[in-house]
């Protein structure tokens, strides 16, 4: 709840400022920024509708700065809204709208990679693009579509992970692909490709949690990495090993639901592993 009051007052005090200068562009700029922020943080807490309707007018006021001021770092922001948007529109299920928001952001971070093909930066933004939509399809059903544009977002990030070794962002965005492709593959019963990849995605994770044991989503993907290697060891036949990594899995996600009561995605993680368990 404080940082939802944090961001709100935020916004009050941009609502402000602008009713002394409507068309002031650092203030617009703050208020996208609080407003975004703001709906980000309602999806988490899973108060939905809130969440899509902040993001909806920061993705407004994101659209009119593209249109006063079309630059580069404009459109980059407008194409973060839409993943923010679409990354709420996934959740509530609403696939199809969150596929549409999530090619038009891809769209716009290709345009600003194939402008300037050694900014690490964009191709950061794009991997995040592509693995979004996998995330999106991966949900829907759509295993082949989401395995195409995951792929994508991991060779963008292994390129990152391998040249910056020492950027825990790359250890920590190749990790999360290498978990999603995973249990992409693992819909489509490709046991071992799986296992290669929650293999390794347990081993950077195990070294991430070691460095920085406060951040709960490194944990997160650690115990999301745990449960696939468990399932591809039931498929193997391996049901012991497989019982004891669903354990850990169980045991790190409601660890990580306890530090962080107010994320309801990963109560629910923990909810469905220990279901699983069961």
């Amino acid at each position: 709840m404080e940082a939802v009051h944090d961001a709100q007052r935020s916004i009050e005090l941009a609502d402000r400022a602008l009713a002394i200068d409507p068309k002031d562009r650092n203030t617009l700029r703050r208020k996208e920024v609080y407003t975004g922020e703001l709906g980000n943080i309602l999806r988490v807490e899973g108060r939905l509708g809130e969440s899509l309707s902040q993001i909806n007018e920061a993705l407004q006021i994101a659209r009119r700065n593209v249109q006063t001021s079309p630059g580069t770092f404009a459109r980059r922001e407008a194409a973060f809204k839409l993943l923010g948007r679409c990354e709420t529109l996934r959740v509530m299920k609403r696939y199809t709208d969150a596929c549409r928001d999530a090619s038009e952001a891809m769209a716009v971070l290709q345009s600003i990679v194939d402008a300037d093909a050694r900014n690490d930066q964009a191709k950061d933004d794009l991997s995040l693009a592509f693995f979004r939509a996998g995330s999106i399809e991966l949900d829907d059903g759509r295993i082949a579509d989401a395995l195409a544009k995951e792929r994508e977002a991991l060779r963008l990030r292994q390129d990152q992970y391998l040249r910056h070794s020492t950027s825990l962002v790359a250890w920590r965005n190749y990790q999360a692909s290498l978990v999603q492709i995973g249990e992409a593959l693992l819909a489509e019963r490709q046991n071992k490709p799986a296992a290669v990849n929650f293999e390794e995605a347990m081993a950077i994770s195990q070294k991430l949690v070691k460095l920085t044991p406060s951040e709960i989503y490194t944990s997160a993907q650690l115990a999301a990495a745990y449960r696939g290697e468990s399932t591809c060891a039931w498929r193997a036949g391996r049901r012991g090993e497989a019982v004891n990594l669903l354990r850990e899995a169980v045991q790190m996600a409601r660890d990580n639901a306890q530090r962080s009561p107010l994320d309801v995605g990963l109560s629910k993680t923990a909810q469905s592993y220990e279901r699983e368990l069961e």
